[in-house]
């Protein structure tokens, strides 16, 4: 799903690239450094699911002895559980993403919109 992300991140900054022999230099730009940092949060997510994939080795049990209770040595409690209990925010990392994607298009929209009041924002 990750490399999914990745490759529709790749086309979004691309085809808002493509328009800008039509939209001026100010616009271009305001896309090309846009887009570098959108596309530098959609890589760190892609790295990010690449190592939560990775086989992780398993956890030592905390000995009752080492500062570990009686009831907590041998349980486990996995990375994204809250008491036993899965929350569904565990990795909001996609969404996140998401909201990026939206203020990405919304400040190259504002660009837009300032480069036609201006008259020098033009090639």
């Amino acid at each position: 799903m990750a490399r999914k992300i990745l490759t529709y991140s790749y086309v979004m900054v691309a085809s808002t690239l493509a328009l800008a022999p039509y939209a001026g230099w100010l616009y271009t730009i305001c896309a090309a450094g846009l887009g570098a940092w959108f596309l530098a949060e959609a890589h760190r997510l892609h790295a990010r699911v690449y190592r939560a994939a990775q086989p992780v080795p398993a956890a030592q049990p905390v000995p009752a002895a080492a500062g570990g209770t009686a009831a907590s040595a041998g349980r486990e409690v996995d990375e994204g559980t809250c008491a036993g209990i899965a929350r569904p925010s565990a990795n909001p990392a996609s969404m996140r993403l998401f909201h990026l994607s939206i203020a990405y298009l919304t400040l190259l929209f504002a660009v837009i919109a300032v480069v036609s009041l201006l008259p020098w924002g033009r090639w």
